[in-house]
């Protein structure tokens, strides 16, 4: 079973190098957690956009039975460190019923159930404690209870208990060794072994806790161990007889699956973590409420979390709708006044909600997005053998090719580097697919003629109309706030010029 999806081979869509880069994905992993092996997880799960609505929903039900639940958190964090500890057992190497095997790998296998029996019983008491409530909780719920009450367990845990009374019998062992001439060893002689401790005057304890090979079969490396180990096993034929004969009766526990579970278990308790530290912070969070059969989506209050993760104190948060009727908005305004920010803020938004997770904003409802297409600028770097209008027009083509009604594309100064004609010209026929289509879509852009030809664009073929948005200015202030308008260029420009101190007056009072 899987806590990220309700079924086997359930279909996804990969989310592209360029959409994870433009979102800052990157940044937002390793907001969520510092350990690199974290962070890969998490990429993992990021990469992959899930296209069923139930599955979003799925996975939503049991992040908030994480987020009900502090305590339960806190005890499932002790748990999956014994599942990690069962975890590294199994990369080892699993119980062979039909090849012999030594005294130190059926301790270890003992070892191995005592820890499996403790991790069950444990997270059959603290899911019993809890009670969660979502599908994929409480079939784990259901499936760690019927292997404590079916009568297995406890007799695993009899067996167990008898088998480490045995073992632990044997305290001690004295033994000689004869030397030749030379002084070189040349025999071991077992004095016999004891039920009480021989009190040391040195230690083998780092020879014994390194038994692995690196091909990963068991092995002992020193000569003297060697002997040791072979007297061992002959002193305990009857024990390790009767240890072989129980583990081979659970060679299969069905408990195990809980190991497979282990990165799915760490996942949703480093977004539970998440979240509760951007709450902590006074920033609004919310779990979207979706549908499936809504033709809309409504963020109220919406902002970009990579703010809250920065520690922004005054955060501005605005409303956005991708309607029926209104599904593609020309954005414009002054440079620095929110505009790129603001676009990735809803693009992480829509990726969030699309993956099951909180979102920020203070409420978040509509259908989840099955794709979210992006186009920034790119980095000099990777435009170098087709030249930035090339790099663009092989991004667009992929983008205009992959999207559709319930997917989000963000363009964020999309065709900007080409003149002013030629960039204008592509961009309206780049917006008359879009809208043809009734893709939804934010256009962030200084082709500011662009936004004044909505009328012309809302006569084209497409049910949802063109909205022309601008970024607020008050008193040559940014507000960081989005009004509905057709862009004001001599405010810009002027903002603009105070902003860098490259106005007439400005530059005249500066110093000869």
């Amino acid at each position: 079973m899987s806590l990220l999806y309700r079924e086997e081979d359930e279909p996804f869509i990969s989310v592209s190098d360029d959409t994870y880069k433009d979102l800052a994905l990157h940044e937002l992993c390793n907001a969520i957690s510092t350990d690199s092996s974290n962070q890969e997880l998490i990429q993992s799960i990021f990469s992959k956009i899930p296209t069923r609505y139930e599955t979003i929903t799925y996975r939503q039900a049991i992040l908030q039975d994480f987020l009900d639940r502090k305590e339960m958190c806190d005890e499932l964090e002790i748990i999956l460190e014994k599942l990690n500890t069962l975890k590294e057992f199994k990369s080892h190497r699993r119980m062979d019923a039909d090849r012999k095997s030594s005294i130190w790998e059926l301790l270890d296998y003992l070892q191995e159930l005592e820890v499996y029996t403790e991790t069950v019983e444990d997270m059959d008491r603290v899911l019993q404690l809890y009670a969660p409530k979502s599908q994929g909780l409480t079939e784990i719920a259901q499936r760690v209870h019927k292997i404590i009450t079916d009568g297995q367990m406890e007799e695993l845990r009899t067996a167990l208990s008898g088998l480490r009374a045995d073992i632990s019998t044997t305290k001690s062992m004295t033994f000689g060794v004869n030397f030749t001439p030379d002084l070189y060893p040349q025999d071991v002689v077992i004095m016999g072994f004891h039920n009480a401790k021989i009190m040391p005057k040195m230690t083998l304890k780092d020879q014994y806790d390194n038994r692995f090979l690196k091909n990963g079969q068991f092995g002992i490396r020193d000569p003297l161990l060697d002997t040791l180990t072979r007297e061992i096993e002959g002193h305990m034929a009857k024990e390790m007889r009767r240890m072989k004969r129980v583990f081979r009766d659970y060679i299969s526990l069905d408990g195990y699956f809980l190991v497979e579970l282990c990165s799915e278990l760490q996942y949703y308790l480093l977004m539970a973590r998440f979240e509760r530290k951007l709450k902590a912070s006074g920033n609004p969070i919310c779990m979207p409420v979706l549908s499936d059969d809504s033709q809309s989506v409504n963020m109220q209050g919406v902002y970009n979390i990579r703010l809250a993760i920065d520690g922004e104190e005054k955060i501005v948060r605005n409303d956005f709708v991708f309607s029926k009727e209104e599904r593609i908005y020309i954005l414009t305004g002054p440079n620095r006044g929110g505009k790129t920010m603001l676009t990735q803020g809803i693009g992480i938004a829509a990726f969030m909600a699309s993956q099951g997770l909180f979102v920020a904003a203070e409420k978040y409802e509509g259908f989840p997005f099955d794709r979210i297409l992006t186009h920034f600028p790119a980095d000099e770097n990777e435009t170098v053998n087709f030249g930035r209008l090339g790099e663009e027009a092989i991004r667009i083509q992929q983008i205009v090719k992959e999207a559709d009604e319930h997917s989000l594309v963000l363009l964020n100064e999309t065709y900007s580097t080409t003149c002013a004609s030629d960039g204008l010209y592509l961009a309206k026929d780049l917006v008359h697919v879009l809208k043809n289509r009734n893709i939804p879509c934010i256009y962030n852009t200084h082709i500011h003629e662009l936004a004044r030809m909505t009328d012309e664009m809302n006569r084209w073929e497409g049910t949802s109309a063109v909205i022309s948005i601008i970024m607020e200015i008050v008193d040559n202030e940014n507000t960081f706030r989005v009004l509905r308008s057709e862009p004001d260029t001599s405010s810009y420009a002027r903002n603009v010029a105070l902003a860098y101190g490259i106005t007439y007056e400005q530059m005249m009072g500066i110093e000869q």
